[in-house]
């Protein structure tokens, strides 16, 4: 019988690792449960965005956790850019966003699949009226029966973090340690050798993260289908099934809290100025400061329609990136955000006193 609170459970599998990597958010964990239910619907790509919208809501109270995985991974994040379309949001849609932002993770995750094609043509199937609660009926309907044009998608180059493959790198050099069964065989621990030869990833009849063996997962994206018909293999969990991992393990690489601000402020040498004490600062806040004004000359105030720049989160983080780049290290948010601080209410004053611009 399941456990309560997934969370607590000595072994997690594989999407509740990720979803714990993304978020580090206990409910995550818990909605990647694997069910007990005959058809547990909660594909790996739910799953995955369900600790994407955890962490945006982790990064609006001042914590960059992606941040923290390209620091700690050593990646370089120009390597993992892409292009992506952002499309801009109706009145409509942002009071529907709004709303479903200060619900549960499972009513935003039940928004965003609402507003694609295919999740819209299901609710109009099976009743959009027996959507729960009233609020958000009606916003839904609200936005089912906009017929305003939508603007042309904005492309925006973006890092995306490779979470996977980092998995995968992990297990190979033994951060991470998993067992797994063998089809008729008891569980057994994967060794360092065995992942050589094997990769993570999405596929089988449950669209759940899985173990394969290399070569055997070049159509799994596409589904159970055309797995079984490419390749012979039989619905399963992969190659090795059931794999988990031990918590306690997980929760060592990747823990619950943010790192504590940078220590090594103490062993910055030469620097211009001092902090309190006579500690010598981890970055030249004069030349960040310069950074701070480019940037917000460049873009401007905040916008919910932009995603580069829809919260003061998003300059926190441009800052931080500018920091690593340009000193080799970076000061933490709580600090970047004492600092801008003031800087913000000047450029505002600036901005009020330019002739010909309103007062924001």
């Amino acid at each position: 019988m399941l456990a309560m609170n997934a969370f607590e459970e000595p072994f997690w599998n594989l999407d509740q690792l990720r979803a714990w990597m993304i978020s580090r958010a206990p409910e995550a964990v818990q909605f990647a449960r694997i069910g007990n239910v005959s058809r547990d619907t909660k594909t790996s790509r739910l799953i995955r965005r369900f600790a994407e919208l955890a962490a945006l809501r982790a990064a609006k109270k001042g914590r960059n956790i992606e941040e923290e995985l390209w620091a700690a991974s050593s990646l370089d994040p120009e390597s993992y850019q892409k292009t992506r379309s952002f499309y801009s949001l109706s009145p409509k849609e942002r009071a529907l966003r709004g709303y479903c932002e200060r619900r549960p993770l499972e009513t935003e995750l039940f928004m965003e699949e609402a507003l694609t094609r295919i999740g819209r043509a299901r609710l109009m199937i099976r009743g959009l009226d027996r959507v729960e609660p009233e609020r958000l009926r009606s916003l839904l309907k609200d936005v089912f029966a906009d017929n305003a044009g939508q603007e042309p998608p904005r492309e925006v180059v973006v890092s995306l973090f490779p979470y996977r493959d980092y998995l995968l790198r992990l297990f190979r050099k033994g951060a991470l340690v998993a067992s797994g069964n063998l089809p008729g065989k008891r569980a057994l621990e994967i060794s360092l050798a065995e992942w050589a030869g094997l990769e993570i990833a999405e596929g089988d009849n449950t669209h759940r993260l899985g173990v394969w063996r290399v070569g055997r997962t070049a159509n799994v994206k596409h589904g159970a289908d055309r797995l079984n018909l490419s390749t012979g293999l039989y619905p399963g969990a992969g190659d090795i099934e059931n794999v988990r991992v031990q918590r306690e393990g997980i929760l060592k690489l990747f823990p619950a809290n943010a790192p504590i601000d940078e220590k090594s402020e103490q062993a910055e040498a030469g620097r211009p100025s001092m902090n309190k004490g006579g500690r010598p600062p981890v970055v030249d806040w004069d030349v960040v400061k310069s950074e701070f004004f480019r940037l917000m000359e460049h873009h401007d105030n905040f916008s919910p329609d932009d995603p580069e720049w829809n919260a003061q989160a998003r300059l926190e983080e441009k800052i931080e990136g500018f920091c690593r780049n340009k000193f080799g290290r970076r000061p933490g948010r709580t600090t970047i955000q004492e600092r801008i601080a003031p800087w913000l209410r000047e450029w505002k004053q600036r901005k009020t006193a330019t002739p010909g611009n309103p007062e924001t």
